[in-house]
C-alpha cells in the first residue's frame, strides 16, 4: 500500500514544526557543506600558492647554481691555458652571459706587486693608451691608485660596454672586497662579498661580487711547484636585478598574484630587503578580506633560506588573503543549490505534507550527493598525496641546451659527486660526448631532438676526463620563448651504471648457463648413445640368435618374439630421448638438422613447412648453429601451441659480418603485449638467447596477419 495512501494529513501545528525543522535542517546542512567545501578550496589555493612559490625559489636556486658553475668555468679556462688573453676571455665569457642573462659582468682581477706596477702599467699601455691602475676617490671620482705593497687590478672585465669605469681600477681598496677574497682563499670555494655601491652605475647601486680565486705554479729550482694565487675571477651581480631577471629567464615562474621578496641576511647586520617583486596580492579591497575571510582564506607566507657562495639570503614568499569567485565556485554552487533545495522542501512539504515518500527520497538522494562530495574531498586529498610525493622526487642532475642543441648548464647532486662532468659536456652536443652500442639509437635520437620533439629515457654511455664510464638514461623537452621560437631543450637524468652493469653480469650468466646446459645435454645423449644403446643392440642381436633357433616350440617362438619387440619399442625411446636432448644430425650441420626438426614437426603436427637458405649460412660456428638450432625448436612449438597455423617458413641467409633467420607462420597473429605478458617464456627464452650471442631480436605481428620472428646473429 502506497505510503501516501496510509499517512493522514499532518496537523497544522505538526506541519509547521516540520517544516520548521526541515529548513533549519537544510540551512544546517547547507552551511556544513558550504564550510567543508569551503575549507577544501582553501587547502587547494594554499598548496597552488605553495607550488608557485616553490617554483619561483627553484628557479633562483638554479639560476645561482647556473651562475656558479659559469664562474667554474671561467676558473676551469684559467687552469687548462695558464695565460688568457682578452680575446680568449671575450670569446670565452660571451656565451655564458648570454646564457644567464642575470650575470652583469665576468672579469679577471690580477694581483700585481707593487715592485711590478710601473712593468705592469708599461705592458698593458701597449694595448690600452693611458692605462693606469686607478682607485675610487671618496667624490666618487677615479684617481690614480696610491702606494701599496700589491693591487688587485681588474684587468679584464666583459662586456666592456657600460664597465669602463672599473676597468683598470684597483679593488683593493675596498674592505669588502678584500675579506671576501681572504674567504675564497681559505676555503678554495667562490666567497661573495657583502653589499656595496657598484662604480659603474649611477647612484652607486647596490650589488656584490662573487670572487674565485686563479692559481698559477711557481718553480722553486728544486723540483716542487708550490701554488700561488695570480688573482681572481669575479662575477659582478645587481642586487635587485639577480633576482628580477632569473625569473624573468624562466617561463612559469613569475605570477601577479605572488609577491617575492628577498633579504640579505649579513653576519651582524640587520635583514635588507634587496628585491620585491611587483604583485597585485597586496592591493586587496576591505571588502574582499572581509568575504575571504568567511571563505576560510588566510595571508599565505613561506620563507627559504639559501646560500650564494658563503652569503646568506632569505626568499619570502607571500599572497594576501584575497577573494576569487573563480576558485570558490564549488562552495558558492553548495551554498546556493543548500538554499535553494531548503526552500524548495519547505514549500513542497508546505503544499503537500503527505509526500513523505518523495521527501525521503529527497533526504536519500542528498545524503548520496553528501557521499558523492565526500568521495571527491577524499580522492582529491589522494590526488595532492601523490603530487606532493612527485614533487619531492628529484632526478641526479637537471640540464639545459642552447639552440645548437650545446650543454649551457648542468646542475643537481650528480654534477657535485662527479665535476668533470662539467668540463666534459658544457659547450658541446649530446651527440658529441655520447657513445652509444647502437649507432641507430643515437641517429635516431638526433633526428628526433633536431625535429624538436620531446623524448624519454634516452640511454647512453658518457667518458668522462679520467676514464671513468657512466651510463646516462635523460629526459627531455623542447623549451619555447614567449613568442613561440625556439630555445634550446631542458630536461633531467639518472645514472643507470649500476642497471647496465647487473644486466651486462646477468646475460653472461644466461649464455654460462645455456653453454652449460648444451655441454651437459651432449654429455648425456652420447653416454646414452654409447652405453645403454650398443647394450640394447647386443641384447637384441642375443634375442634374434635364440628367435631363430625355437623354431620348433610355438609357445617359446611366441614368446621371444614378444621380447623381440618390447626390446625394439625400448631402442626406438632411447633414440628420442637421444633426440630430444641433442640430435646426431646435429653433427652434420645446422641444414640437416632444421630439415630433420621441421620432417619430426611435419609429421607430428601436420602444418607444412617451407624450408629456404643459402648454403654459406650453414657453415656456422657450434654455439650460434646450436643457439638457431633450438631458436627453430622453440619457435615451432609456439606454432603448435598457439598460432593455429597452417604453413610455416624459415628462411636462413648470411652476410660477410652476421646469420639472418626468419621464422613466418599464417596463423591468426597476435599483439605485441601478448608476446610480451606474464608467463610467456618461449618468446622470453628466444630473445635471451639472441641478445646472450650480441644478435638482435624483432617480432612483427598483428591479429589476423601471422607472426613472424626475425633473428640477427654476428659472426
Amino acid at each position: 500500500m502506497p505510503l501516501s495512501r496510509r499517512t493522514s494529513a499532518l496537523p497544522p501545528l505538526s506541519a509547521r514544526m516540520v517544516l520548521l525543522s526541515v529548513f533549519v535542517a537544510g540551512l544546517c546542512a547547507t552551511g556544513a557543506l558550504f564550510f567543508l567545501v569551503s575549507r577544501l578550496e582553501t587547502r587547494q589555493e594554499e598548496l597552488h600558492f605553495r607550488d608557485l612559490a616553490q617554483r619561483r625559489f627553484t628557479a633562483i636556486r638554479i639560476g645561482t647554481e647556473g651562475a656558479m658553475a659559469a664562474l667554474h668555468g671561467v676558473n676551469h679556462l684559467f687552469a687548462a691555458m695558464g695565460t688568457v688573453s682578452a680575446e680568449q676571455f671575450r670569446t670565452y665569457t660571451r656565451p655564458l652571459l648570454q646564457a644567464h642573462p642575470y650575470l652583469v659582468a665576468l672579469g679577471f682581477q690580477r694581483i700585481v706587486p707593487a715592485q711590478e706596477r710601473a712593468a705592469y702599467e708599461a705592458r698593458m699601455r701597449l694595448s690600452f693608451p693611458g692605462f693606469e691602475i686607478t682607485e675610487l676617490a671618496p667624490d666618487g671620482s677615479l684617481v690614480r691608485a696610491g702606494d701599496r705593497s700589491t693591487y688587485r687590478v681588474i684587468e679584464y672585465i666583459e662586456p666592456l660596454a657600460g664597465n669602463e669605469v672599473v676597468f683598470g681600477m684597483d679593488s683593493s681598496f675596498l674592505e669588502v672586497h678584500s675579506v671576501a677574497a681572504r674567504r675564497a682563499v681559505q676555503l678554495g670555494l667562490p666567497a661573495a662579498t657583502a653589499l656595496f655601491g657598484l662604480p659603474q652605475y649611477k647612484g652607486m647601486k647596490k650589488g656584490f661580487l662573487v670572487l674565485l680565486p686563479v692559481y698559477a705554479g711557481k718553480d722553486s729550482g728544486e723540483g716542487a711547484a708550490p701554488m700561488r694565487v695570480a688573482g681572481y675571477n669575479a662575477a659582478v651581480f645587481l642586487a635587485d636585478e639577480l633576482f628580477a631577471r632569473i625569473l624573468a629567464s624562466t617561463r612559469g615562474a613569475s605570477n601577479s598574484r605572488l609577491t617575492l621578496s628577498v633579504h640579505s641576511l649579513a653576519a651582524g647586520q640587520m635583514p635588507e630587503e634587496v628585491f620585491r617583486s611587483a604583485g597585485l596580492a597586496s592591493d586587496v579591497f576591505w571588502l574582499e578580506e572581509h568575504v575571504a575571510r568567511l571563505f576560510g582564506a588566510r595571508p599565505l607566507l613561506l620563507h627559504e633560506d639559501i646560500e650564494i657562495a658563503g652569503s646568506a639570503w632569505r626568499l619570502t614568499a607571500g599572497a594576501a588573503r584575497k577573494f576569487l569567485p573563480e576558485h570558490h565556485a564549488g562552495s558558492l554552487l553548495v551554498l546556493l543549490l543548500g538554499l535553494a533545495s531548503t526552500l524548495s522542501a519547505a514549500a513542497y512539504l508546505r503544499k503537500l505534507n503527505r509526500r513523505t515518500l518523495d521527501l525521503a527520497h529527497a533526504n536519500a538522494m542528498l545524503n548520496r550527493d553528501i557521499a558523492e562530495r565526500r568521495d571527491i574531498a577524499l580522492a582529491l586529498s589522494r590526488s595532492e598525496d601523490r603530487f606532493r610525493r612527485l614533487v619531492d622526487l628529484s632526478s641526479d642532475w637537471y640540464w639545459e641546451q642552447d639552440t645548437a642543441y650545446r650543454f649551457s648548464l648542468l646542475a643537481g647532486r650528480k654534477v657535485k659527486e662527479a665535476p668533470g662532468m662539467l668540463a666534459r659536456v658544457i659547450g658541446r652536443t649530446r651527440w658529441d660526448v655520447a657513445q652509444s652500442a647502437d649507432p641507430e639509437d643515437l641517429a635516431a635520437h638526433r633526428a628526433l631532438v633536431e625535429a624538436h620533439q620531446p623524448f624519454q629515457n634516452f640511454e647512453y654511455l658518457l667518458t668522462l676526463n679520467h676514464g671513468q664510464q657512466v651510463w646516462l638514461s635523460v629526459n627531455g623537452e623542447p623549451v619555447y620563448d614567449e613568442e613561440r621560437q625556439f630555445a634550446g631543450y631542458r630536461g633531467t637524468g639518472r645514472d643507470i651504471s649500476q642497471r647496465k652493469r647487473s644486466e651486462h653480469a646477468l646475460r653472461q650468466l644466461t649464455a654460462h648457463r645455456e653453454s652449460i646446459k648444451e655441454q651437459e645435454r651432449k654429455r648425456i645423449a652420447r653416454e646414452i648413445h654409447d652405453e645403454l644403446g650398443q647394450t640394447l643392440l647386443a641384447l637384441r642381436l642375443d634375442v634374434t640368435s635364440l628367435h631363430l633357433r625355437v623354431g620348433s616350440h610355438a609357445r617359446l617362438r611366441e614368446r621371444v618374439g614378444l621380447a623381440l619387440s618390447q626390446i625394439d619399442i625400448t631402442i626406438r625411446a632411447v633414440r628420442n630421448i637421444i633426440n630430444d636432448l641433442r640430435p646426431p644430425v646435429l653433427d652434420l650441420g645446422l641444414d640437416a638438422a632444421i630439415e630433420w626438426q621441421v620432417g619430426q614437426f611435419q609429421r607430428r603436427s601436420g602444418i607444412h613447412c617451407h624450408l629456404a637458405w643459402n648454403t654459406g649460412a650453414t657453415d656456422l660456428d657450434e654455439r650460434v648453429a646450436t643457439a638457431l638450432f633450438r631458436i627453430v625448436q622453440e619457435a615451432l612449438t609456439n606454432v603448435l601451441r598457439h598460432a593455429n597455423a597452417s604453413e610455416v617458413t624459415i628462411t636462413l641467409g648470411s652476410t660477410a659480418r652476421a646469420v639472418n633467420m626468419t621464422i613466418t607462420d599464417n596463423g591468426r597473429g597476435a599483439q605485441p603485449e601478448d608476446c610480451c605478458r606474464a608467463g610467456s617464456f618461449g618468446l622470453a627464452g628466444i630473445s635471451e638467447r639472441v641478445v646472450a650471442l650480441g644478435g638482435k631480436f624483432d617480432i612483427v605481428s598483428a591479429p589476423g596477419i601471422g607472426l613472424t620472428l626475425v633473428i640477427c646473429l654476428p659472426l
